[in-house]
């Protein structure tokens, strides 16, 4: 759209015709009217399920392995588990389609459940969240 400090008329152009467009903009609708409409379309479709192969799908498998993860760690100890969830942690976070909150949320599920035999269930929460703090 065109600011009023652009101007939207070439000095060269025989017929003056004021437009909301940019001179520059003009150039680049011209240019865009002779792309291939359906090769663009088929590449927006490849970007879609790029997207969603990234959003929902990793999305579901990181809440599964979390998932299997919490049942293999029942047995550990609260020091090993938390060593175990950090390294996790840090290699999920270090991944750019796996979403935070499922790693925080197996973070508190399985650190208060291992540590409130050890320091309590008050200590246990705020033990996973001092972890959770660190881990961030």
């Amino acid at each position: 759209v065109n600011p009023c400090s652009q101007p939207s008329t070439d000095s060269n152009e025989p017929n003056h015709t004021a437009s909301i467009f940019t001179i520059r903009t003009r150039k680049h609708i011209e240019k865009m009217k002779s792309w291939d409409r359906s090769r663009v379309l088929t590449i927006a479709v490849y970007w879609g399920i790029a997207y969603m192969i990234l959003q929902v799908i990793c999305a579901q498998l990181t809440i599964v392995f979390l998932s299997w993860l919490i049942d293999k760690t029942a047995d550990f100890g609260l020091y090993a588990v938390t060593g175990i969830m950090m390294g996790v942690g840090a290699v999920m976070f270090l991944l750019p389609p796996v979403p935070g909150v499922p790693v925080y949320l197996a973070l508190g599920i399985v650190l208060t459940a291992q540590g409130h035999q050890t320091v309590g269930w008050i200590g246990a929460i705020f033990y996973s969240t001092g972890i959770g703090l660190v881990l961030k």
